[in-house]
């Protein structure tokens, strides 16, 4: 069964950009690559100059051709998708999310739903629902799913994730932070 690796860089990426512009859209590029079924995501690029709304994001062509030259330009970086999240909203693809998916077939979609709380939640895999979840200190309750579309117009599939950083993440918190875990 396939699933997206995601390295700790990837992952710190995605929830502090998705945290820097909270209560807007983030929208970026992953960078990786395919390793048998599995999709390995090492980086994760914020797209700095898109419009961003609170259930919205758009980039134009040239800013998006000027990132991806310069990805491209990278050796051994390959674009593998793109992510981007929902701001105090649930963590799944919208109608357009989907609609874009299946224009584009661009592959690996990861979904970074942040909303606010004041409660910590360690870090962990729920395989019913296919979604890390846990917690930005006592400010945001994330929960993050991946998706594929691997042709145009073709369904769009849920993708296991594996995130072994969240392991690391939980001790280094309970270090620093013991009070959150009392």
């Amino acid at each position: 069964m396939e699933k997206v690796i995601i390295h700790e860089e990837a992952f710190v990426m995605m929830l502090t950009a998705a945290a820097e512009v909270y209560d807007k859209e983030t929208y970026g590029y992953l960078l990786g690559h395919k390793k048998k079924k599995n999709y390995v995501i090492q980086y994760a690029v914020p797209h700095q100059t898109t419009i961003r709304k609170t259930h919205e994001v758009s980039t134009s062509t040239k800013a998006e051709k000027k990132l991806i030259d310069s990805i491209n330009f990278l050796k051994g970086y390959n674009y593998i998708g793109e992510f981007h999240s929902h701001p105090d909203g649930t963590c799944a693809l919208s109608n357009q999310d989907i609609k874009d998916m299946q224009q584009s077939g661009a592959g690996v979609s990861v979904l970074v739903a942040l909303n606010t709380t004041e409660t910590y939640l360690p870090w962990n895999y729920n395989i019913k629902t296919k979604s890390l979840t846990g917690s930005i200190d006592e400010t945001y309750h994330v929960e993050i799913k991946a998706y594929i579309c691997k042709h145009p117009s073709k369904k769009i599939d849920k993708l296991r994730i594996q995130c072994d950083f969240i392991k690391k993440l939980n001790k280094a918190v309970k270090r620093r932070f013991p009070s959150l875990f009392s």
